[in-house]
């Protein structure tokens, strides 16, 4: 927060912030640390990636819907087999990819979080549900 602040600069007095009543103004915050999806490659990257967790996700819970997957809480046994699932995932993919791909899927999941309740949460922001 402080190195936000710290790129606004310093602040305006009053009268630089009120100036005529009728003046508008707008703040647009990003994240600098998140890909920019403008690219369609890297939309199609997150997508792509998306459906991978999914599927891991349903070969380790059933539901009578996937809404109902996403919020129900992973036993113990779900989560030592998705931690299998995930760890010869992640091989595979390190055998075949370079290290300036590995960066940029680093940035879409960290590959070294095996927790069931971490995988719903992105699938979540993923699909914006």
């Amino acid at each position: 927060m402080n190195e936000v602040l710290a790129s606004l600069g310093p602040v305006p007095e009053d009268e630089q912030m009120l100036g005529d009543k009728s003046t508008e103004f707008g703040l647009v915050l990003t994240n600098k640390w998140e890909l920019n999806m403008s690219d369609e490659s890297n939309i199609q990257a997150m997508f792509s990636k998306t459906k991978y967790l999914i599927v891991d996700l349903l070969k380790i819970q059933r539901g009578e819907t996937f809404a109902a997957i996403l919020h129900t809480p992973a036993n113990t046994q779900q989560q030592e087999l998705y931690k299998a699932i995930h760890s010869r995932r992640l091989a595979a993919e390190n055998e075949k990819t370079s290290e300036e791909e590995k960066n940029s899927k680093m940035a879409l999941f960290d590959p070294n979080d095996t927790s069931i309740e971490k995988l719903k949460e992105h699938i979540l922001k993923n699909l914006h549900i």
